[in-house]
C-alpha cells in the first residue's frame, strides 16, 4: 500500500518537524510566544484536517498546557486572559476563536 505509506511518512513528519518547533519554543521564548506558537499549532492542524483554523477546542487543560509547554497553569491563564482582553482570540473555557490572526503570529514571533 504505497498510498498509506507515503500518507504515513508525510504525518510523522510533520510531527517531528511540530516537535522541532516545540523544543526550540521551550529553550528560547516567551510564555506570551509560547502560548501564541501553540495555538497557531492548534489552528494548522485543524486546517489540516479541513476544520476549522479559526475556531478551536483546546486539547487539553491549562494545566496539561503548562506543563506541555514548561509554563505555570497561572502563566497560561494570564495570558490566555491577556490575549482575549487585546481582542487577539475569544475564550470560553476550552473554546478559543482567532480573532487577528496576524497579531497571533506577530505574538508568536515564529522568525526568531
Amino acid at each position: 500500500m504505497p498510498q498509506l505509506q507515503t500518507h504515513f511518512f508525510q504525518l510523522m513528519s510533520q510531527e517531528i518537524a511540530e516537535d522541532q518547533l516545540l523544543i526550540t519554543l521551550l529553550s528560547k521564548k516567551t510564555a506570551e510566544q509560547h502560548l501564541a506558537t501553540f495555538v497557531l499549532t492548534i489552528s494548522a492542524r485543524n486546517a489540516t484536517r479541513s476544520l476549522s483554523a479559526t475556531n478551536l477546542r483546546l486539547p487539553m487543560s491549562r494545566t496539561e498546557m503548562g506543563n506541555y509547554l514548561g509554563l505555570t497553569v497561572e502563566t497560561v491563564s494570564r495570558t490566555l486572559n491577556r490575549f482575549a482582553k487585546e481582542g487577539v482570540i475569544s475564550l470560553e473555557q476550552k473554546e478559543v476563536g482567532i480573532l487577528d490572526l496576524d497579531r497571533l503570529r506577530l505574538l508568536a514571533n515564529l522568525d526568531e
